[in-house]
């Protein structure tokens, strides 16, 4: 059965990026229909529930995402005239916001009192109050779902036969369901390739978060179950700032991609590996980011946190006053 808008998830280009005189390939998953590779997670995930009979085309679909599990999850509900509620906190941007209802989402907002940076704890358990609550609701948990990691093996056959000399993959990470389906099935292939984890020192993925995290799409306040699967090589953090520095780099090469994407790029940079065959997955579009990351205003009036922020993180946080962590 024809799928419409559907069968264009998947099989992304690939492209040059050039670093301080070499060349990476990036792997330009802001070119699925909805703007991400969580289309591919989305899609998937549903059409595997629907084949075993585990939701009907009833049935409404929720999760707890702003960014782009929100909008995937919308837009693949959209296409399938199926219900979505999104769980959001009131980090949620406009530009998002916007997209998600205009697919015809519901929106579930929950109040915090954390400034940009979003409490996926607080939104996970507004879901699990309202499925307990509401019939034939499923919750897609994209944090720890076997569905989850299982979409992203294609995108993993794909690099392979794009670009067969791979030496390191460079994937930002958040619910941790792309580095695990990715790395679980590369290695099995190639074994020498390498993975590396990219997250934002505003995540506790890793370890203590020592920041805010101020970008969707990467980073968590929880450790997704996801992990536990994800086979990482190395792991590079990076600051919001050099976010914001490496996306205004790769838009002058014409590259309008998120915050994520630049997160990538600070890594490959940090590490020295732009000399190798590198492939760096760019996540999605730019145009989600128009409320913060290229808004000038928002630049302006969170320029000195972010610089100070900068500045601390670069000595280790050795230097931090004392109720640095009193604010995160």
């Amino acid at each position: 059965m024809d799928q419409g808008i559907l069968k264009a998830i998947g099989n992304t280009p690939m492209v040059r990026v050039d670093i301080d005189g070499y060349a990476i390939m990036a792997k330009m998953e802001n070119m699925n229909p909805f703007g991400s590779m969580k289309d591919r997670a989305a899609y998937y995930t549903i059409n595997r529930l629907l084949e075993n009979g585990q939701i009907n085309k009833n049935t409404t679909m929720i999760e707890s995402s702003s960014g782009n599990f929100a909008i995937a999850l919308s837009g693949v509900c959209a296409a399938l005239n199926m219900k979505c509620i999104c769980v959001v906190d009131n980090n949620l941007t406009n530009t998002n916001r916007k997209i998600i209802e205009n697919y015809g989402s519901s929106i579930l907002q929950v109040t915090i009192k954390e400034k940009n940076q979003s409490n996926q704890e607080k939104r996970i358990q507004t879901v699990k109050q309202y499925i307990v609550s509401n019939e034939n609701t499923y919750w897609t948990n994209q944090y720890n779902n076997k569905m989850i990691q299982e979409s992203y093996v294609a995108l993993a056959e794909e690099i392979l036969s794009q670009y067969p000399q791979v030496e390191k993959i460079y994937i930002p990470v958040s619910t941790c369901g792309t580095i695990a389906g990715i790395s679980s099935w590369i290695k099995k292939q190639k074994s020498d390739v390498k993975i590396i984890a990219v997250d934002s020192y505003g995540s506790q993925i890793f370890g203590k978060r020592v920041a805010r995290n101020r970008f969707t799409g990467m980073g968590s306040r929880v450790i997704p179950g996801n992990l536990k699967n994800a086979i990482i090589d190395k792991i590079v953090k990076v600051t919001d700032y050099e976010c914001i520095i490496n996306c205004n780099f790769l838009l002058k090469q014409g590259i309008f991609v998120g915050a994520s994407s630049g997160a990538v790029i600070a890594a490959i940079r940090k590490t020295g590996d732009c000399n190798k065959h590198v492939v760096a997955i760019f996540p999605d579009r730019g145009d989600r980011y128009l409320d913060n990351l290229y808004n000038q205003e928002w630049i302006d009036n969170n320029l000195h946190e972010l610089l100070v922020e900068e500045q601390l993180l670069e000595t280790t946080l050795q230097e931090a006053p004392k109720n640095y962590f009193d604010n995160l």
